[in-house]
């Protein structure tokens, strides 16, 4: 049978992405007016130094909403084969800018559904989702703009010079995004309430998961705000400061680092919501160089990380070599890290026998974990609501259940797959999950049994409902083992765990190759 969560179920408000975001952030705004202080900037570019407070957020939103709706841009996708709930997309072609909160909150305004998309991606995968979409307008590069003839080639697509804004750069006869922004109209965001307005797609994420192919996750205004409700406020700072209202917090401004890519879910939310009901200030970088990473959080002296598995390696791997010391390998710049005092870690899991020492090299700081799966709006488990067990990347958020299960789709008691419903789970999960069961669930997303993949394999106690990560078996690599945090060097997995739960805890030692 599923396990619920132990936490008690959280109410989620019914309103859509924009007015639950807005109004906190202004709530906070004006609690700063009264108080006679200044509107802080809450986003910069750690490259070009350009900051964008809220209210420049929701200006260039509210114009960029009036110059999509000018273009006939907005309301429910024509097409016969898209999928119920679609409305006009909007994609992003770019690589990481602050620009892509605007865009999104604009997008949504004008009542379409966003989406960004890996640059980086070769044409036909490129070619792939924009046509799976049938995108209406690309926000791009003057640099990318190549590409994106050769993806519009290759996928068939007709879109007009007019529907293509330059975010960054300019070309003749293109629309740059400064321009769309100061010839527009404002519109205004109103809150929206309707069942059938919440459940319309309002982002969509392509992800390749386990099974090769990305296919594009339908998230709803009702996911993402279900999401940020059952974490607990994204960061949980409401709860260890005793503030009822995160947006509302009196505490002091955190600056927050994130190299993480913007197509990315976990990169979106950091830079395009975290900062609207925290009130910190994001730092956001073109992409993750370990030098100029550890410049920036001497520069602004970061308190917070958002990173990944991946690049916490990286940064540990480096100060390592240096002898425990943050200094460039190339220049020998010190670089004065002191002023992290936290380090949030998603995207994969972190083998727990790691995190003590990364922690060390961190001035102690404690590396706060949580895993989910695009398909759950990036939230499975976590620990901002209760302490998971040891070794565990986290305890079941609220209002979900979950439920391991074999390769026989049966409930297993040993590893398995872990099926997940909730609100904040897209609509094709939460159909198979809540209509058909768990079990059906997986018999249409078992992924490439011909050659004997596996996706990520879990268990979890049932006394504290933590979930562990026991990453891929079988010729699958894992996110847990991907890109640099195996690669060369010489690291291999040895299941071991807690006592009656196998090797559910996942240490590393040095014995090269990989799992």
């Amino acid at each position: 049978m599923p396990v619920n969560s132990p936490i008690a179920n959280v109410a989620i408000p019914d309103q859509d992405i924009t007015s639950y975001f807005f109004e906190q952030a202004q709530r906070r705004v004006d609690r700063l007016g009264t108080q006679g202080c200044t509107e802080p900037a809450i986003v910069t570019d750690a490259q070009t130094k350009a900051t964008l407070c809220f209210s420049d957020i929701k200006h260039q939103a509210r114009r960029i909403a009036g110059f999509l709706r000018s273009l006939g841009f907005g309301g429910p996708a024509q097409g016969s084969n898209l999928p119920d709930g679609l409305n006009d997309v909007a994609a992003v072609l770019a690589p990481n800018d602050i620009a892509f909160s605007a865009i999104h909150f604009g997008t949504l305004i004008a009542g379409g559904t966003y989406m960004a998309v890996n640059p980086q991606q070769s044409v036909q995968a490129l070619a792939h989702q924009l046509k799976d979409v049938d995108a209406r307008v690309v926000f791009t590069t003057a640099h990318l703009l190549p590409v994106l003839q050769q993806v519009c080639d290759a996928a068939g697509l007709d879109i007009p010079t007019s529907n293509i804004v330059l975010i960054q750069g300019c070309s003749d006869g293109f629309t740059t995004l400064d321009t769309a922004i100061d010839g527009a109209a404002a519109i205004e965001s109103h809150r929206v309430t309707s069942p059938e307005e919440l459940n319309r797609v309002a982002l969509i994420v392509y992800s390749s998961g386990t099974t090769g192919k990305a296919k594009g996750i339908m998230l709803t205004h009702r996911n993402i705000v279900s999401m940020y409700v059952m974490v607990g406020g994204y960061s949980a700072r409401s709860h260890a400061h005793g503030d009822s209202d995160s947006a509302a917090s009196v505490q002091p401004q955190s600056n927050v680092l994130s190299a993480l890519p913007l197509y990315f879910l976990y990169g979106h939310c950091v830079l395009c919501y975290q900062p609207l009901t925290s009130g910190d200030l994001i730092v956001q970088m073109a992409g993750f160089e370990l030098d100029p990473y550890l410049a920036a959080i001497d520069s602004y002296k970061i308190n917070r990380l958002s990173l990944t598995p991946a690049v916490l390696y990286d940064i540990a791997a480096g100060i390592t070599k240096m002898g425990g010391i943050a200094q460039s390998a190339a220049t020998g710049n010190r670089y004065d890290i002191g002023s992290v005092k936290m380090v949030g870690c998603g995207g994969a899991s972190l083998p727990h026998a790691l995190k003590k020492s990364y922690s060390q090299l961190l001035n102690g700081s404690p590396i706060i974990q949580g895993y989910g799966m695009a398909e759950s709006t990036s939230i499975i488990a976590g620990s901002s609501w209760a302490t998971p067990c040891e070794g565990a990347v986290g305890v079941l958020y609220p209002n979900s259940s979950a439920m391991v299960i074999g390769t026989d789709g049966q409930e297993t008691g040993g590893f398995g797959e872990l099926c997940v419903s909730g609100p904040q789970c897209d609509a094709w999960v939460r159909q198979y999950c809540h209509v058909t069961s768990c079990q059906r669930l997986f018999a249409h997303r078992r992924l490439c049994t011909r050659e004997h993949r596996w996706p990520c394999v879990f268990a979890w106690t049932t006394c504290r409902h933590s979930v562990y990560s026991r990453g891929s078996r079988g010729s699958y690599r894992c996110g847990e083992c991907s890109g640099r945090l195996l690669a060369g060097q010489g690291l291999r997995c040895q299941g071991r765990g807690p006592e009656g739960f196998g090797d559910a805890r996942r240490l590393y030692r040095a014995q090269g190759g990989c799992c």
